[in-house]
């Protein structure tokens, strides 16, 4: 289907125009930032070369569900029927929204970004806000008790190397959202959330599997008095991928959880984990769970941060960053932070690496299970605190048994 091109509403220019002179101020990446240092410089350095990619390229996924929304990153958005009416959702096309004089998010769009360049400045975020023209905007009314499944089938273009998404849940409504499919082409993607009061978002992202490609995403969000955001995330064999999460709680008691589990067994590849939560109003709570397993030559970074400011009393923030190695040549470097100006908070982290316990191998090898599957035993009992962070069973249990099956497959490669 053909539609005809969108033209950029003035507001939307205007708001371009600010972040162009704003890109002038700031420091391109560089290993020199903090930020950067000991990360894979691949999403900058390789451009994809989009007639010279193989036709393997894609990466490789699997459909948990059937969709309630086909993502193709073009002007149009396919909606599937799935026999489940989701009475309060309503999905736009990006181009749709930012060519509209009147949009409704035109006071939202861009807020949270601005927001996220203040403690550290983001250089690739601010290319997206100035390239993407491509992308969903959600909003969201009420309770919707069932999950949306997004599956992306991105096509093979320029203008997808850049996605830009935009989520609004309005006051007191709740929704589950599960990504999935393959983002192989889009080197550079970034999503806003705008969690209003009372309001909950959970969100399970399940498309870096496999990807061949370097890929960054940016996560910002904002939460609302009460509001309750919970991330979750799974990458498995990333080629080179870097993740940008930054969460501002800027109303009290509001609640977040950012889990992530990463598996890599290839030589050369690499996963970037960068989290930052700003405690902005009492009351808050914040959870932190990230768990890698390692073999080969490949590597993982995790830089988690919580910031609690003067306001924030009552505090409560735990991080918790954990590798299992199994192999000599795997690396994983981790910098857990605390920036703390009040004095009523209760605030942890950790970071621990090792290899599988012996002791526990030696005990499953003894009641007759192969060496193999006892590995497989312990793999899934390590990553399981970063799968009780997903809120729903039925999903976790998905999530459980595709991690388990890559798990099986790459012990047979």
């Amino acid at each position: 289907m053909e539609m005809s091109p969108h033209k950029e509403s003035h507001w939307f220019k205007a708001l371009k125009e600010e972040r162009s002179k704003f890109k002038n101020k700031i420091d391109p990446v560089s290993r020199r930032s903090e930020y950067w240092r000991k990360s894979s410089l691949e999403i900058i350095e390789r451009d994809l070369e989009l007639n010279t990619l193989p036709k393997d390229a894609q990466s490789d996924f699997v459909s948990v569900e059937k969709p309630s929304i086909i993502m193709t990153g073009k002007e149009v958005l396919e909606n599937k029927v799935t026999g489940v009416k989701n009475v309060g959702l309503e999905a736009f096309q990006l181009k749709s929204v930012i060519s509209d004089e009147e949009s409704e998010f035109k006071k939202y769009i861009g807020t949270i970004e601005k927001k996220s360049q203040k403690l550290i400045h983001r250089p690739l975020a601010l290319e997206n806000a100035l390239k993407a023209g491509n992308g969903i905007v959600l909003k969201v009314k009420g309770l919707i008790k069932d999950p949306v499944y997004i599956e992306n089938q991105i096509d093979i273009s320029e203008e997808n190397k850049f996605l830009r998404n935009f989520v609004k849940l309005e006051k007191g409504s709740s929704l589950t959202i599960v990504e999935t499919g393959s983002q192989s082409f889009t080197k550079n993607i970034m999503t806003e959330f705008y969690i209003s009061q009372g309001a909950k978002l959970n969100y399970i992202n399940l498309t870096n599997f496999y990807n061949k490609n370097p890929k960054i995403n940016h996560v910002f969000c904002d939460l609302e008095t009460g509001a309750i955001f919970n991330h979750f995330s799974l990458n498995l064999n990333p080629k080179a991928s870097r993740s940008e999460i930054e969460v501002h709680m800027s109303g009290k008691s509001s609640s977040v959880s950012i889990s992530n589990i990463c598996f890599i067994n290839k030589d050369n590849h690499s996963n970037d984990e960068n989290i930052l939560i700003n405690h902005l109003a009492p009351d808050c709570v914040s959870r932190q769970v990230l768990k890698s397993v390692l073999a080969g030559d490949c590597n993982s970074l995790v830089r988690g941060k919580i910031f609690v400011d003067a306001k924030a009393q009552k505090t409560d923030g735990y991080q918790s960053s954990r590798s299992l190695l199994l192999d000599n040549n795997a690396k994983f470097y981790c910098k857990p932070e605390l920036e703390i100006y009040a004095d009523d908070v209760a605030c942890s982290h950790g970071s621990t690496s090792g290899s599988l316990d012996q002791e526990s191998l030696f005990y499953l090898l003894s009641r007759g299970v192969s060496k193999q599957e006892s590995e497989q035993i312990l793999i899934m009992a390590f990553i399981s605190e970063a799968l009780e962070e997903i809120e729903n069973t039925d999903i976790r249990e998905t999530v459980r048994g595709v991690f388990s099956e890559r798990v099986k497959r790459s012990s047979n490669e």
